[in-house]
């Protein structure tokens, strides 16, 4: 189920037009930006009863975006566009066509980070998937 979910979240988020790099996975330094990239980190089990069982699949959400060739204002613009952007498209499909119950952010964070290849604005979601098996 894990790769199953993680298959639809990665799915979801290439139709996004706004990011240029996506990957399923974290790479230390993106391509082309908007960059998004995200990983599974976490998953806990809530038992309702005998014969209905919860499992909350966890992920984290990084959105990447440089501000070495545009201006740290226009990098912030982009990097909030998208992140509004992710969170329209699963809210539009907090089911992920039928696999899970539901999708909740816990939180996200931003932040400016000094790269390899420049400098960097960057957010990050942590999204709790809801699935019964």
């Amino acid at each position: 189920m894990f790769r199953q979910i993680k298959d639809k979240i990665y799915e979801k988020l290439r139709e996004i037009e706004k990011i240029w790099t996506i990957k399923p996975y974290v790479e230390i330094w993106p391509s082309s930006y908007p960059a998004v990239m995200f990983e599974p980190y976490q998953a806990e089990n809530e038992s309702f009863s005998l014969s209905e069982n919860q499992i909350i699949y966890k992920f984290k959400i990084y959105i990447f975006q440089e501000f070495s060739t545009i201006s740290k204002q226009q990098a912030w613009d982009l990097l909030l566009d998208v992140y509004d952007d992710i969170v329209g498209k699963l809210r539009e499909n907090f089911t992920l066509d039928n696999l899970c119950t539901n999708i909740k952010i816990n939180q996200w964070e931003f932040g400016t980070t000094e790269t390899e290849d420049g400098k960097t604005i960057y957010g990050t979601i942590y999204l709790s998937v809801y699935a019964i098996w």
